[in-house]
């Protein structure tokens, strides 16, 4: 924040991701005996790797107002021929701009949840257990854009963009992400912190 002048805080941020995917080995199933997706519906019993944008989207706005996030379809990131993802094949690209009200700032977030309600209806998503990470390819309009990422169950993780696309990964080995009553809730997040860009 500060005082006087214009606040750092209140400066934009605007960033893109594309290509977020569930990663690992194995196919289809969820975690021990007992849990919802070990006797989900075939439907629902997703494989490897898995486009997040497939069953989740970013609909979740946290703590801003969502005035004061704006939310962009983005051009696919262009990839070489033969590479795992050309264009959309590895789903959505989206852009957002995040603008924090200088008089009281907050920290912004988006998750990209479920496709649950009665516009965007979608099966309960179960992961194998064994994904290692939820990689995705990030960039911002500047560079030097300050964010944290995450996925249901993993610690947030900073990282500093680049104003060109590049990939990052956020660990999942270890992370128990299948609920007890409905798999995967929380595909991908993102959080910006006023005052850090």
């Amino acid at each position: 924040g500060g005082t006087g002048g214009t606040p750092v805080a209140a400066t934009p941020v605007t960033f893109s991701f594309d290509d977020i995917l569930w990663v690992g080995s194995g196919t289809t199933g969820g975690p021990a005996t007992g849990t919802y997706c070990s006797t989900a519906p075939a439907a629902n019993q997703a494989t490897l790797p898995y486009i997040t944008t497939t069953g989740f989207i970013p609909s979740d706005y946290q703590s801003a107002a969502t005035t004061q996030i704006g939310q962009a379809v983005c051009a696919d990131r262009a990839s070489p021929a033969g590479a795992a993802c050309t264009n959309d094949t590895c789903g959505n690209c989206n852009t957002f701009t995040y603008t924090p009200d200088a008089a009281a700032p907050s920290y912004a977030g988006v998750g990209y949840v479920r496709k649950f309600d009665d516009k965007f209806t979608h099966p309960q998503v179960c992961l194998p257990d064994n994904v290692s990470a939820v990689t995705f390819w990030a960039k911002g309009a500047k560079g030097g854009e300050k964010i944290t990422v995450a996925a249901q169950g993993a610690v947030d993780l900073p990282i500093t963009l680049t104003a060109t696309w590049a990939q990052y990964s956020i660990p999942m080995t270890g992370i128990v992400y299948d609920t007890d009553t409905s798999g995967v809730e929380l595909g991908f997040y993102w959080k910006v912190v006023p005052g850090q860009n």
